[in-house]
């Protein structure tokens, strides 16, 4: 019977470094949209988060 020496799946170094990599690209965008229209997105979101 084969048993991997490494996890398929969980905290690997490779699953933490795509994950830090996205989160620094979606920031990018966050602030890049922020800037271009001139709305702060937070705002924008819980504002509609209220009024529904």
């Amino acid at each position: 019977m084969f048993l991997p020496t490494q996890p398929r799946y969980g905290f690997t170094r490779l699953a933490e470094a795509l994950n830090g990599r996205l989160a620094m690209v979606g920031f990018a965008m966050a602030i890049s949209l922020e800037l271009l229209t001139g709305h702060p997105l937070l705002q924008r979101l819980c504002g509609q988060l209220i009024t529904g």
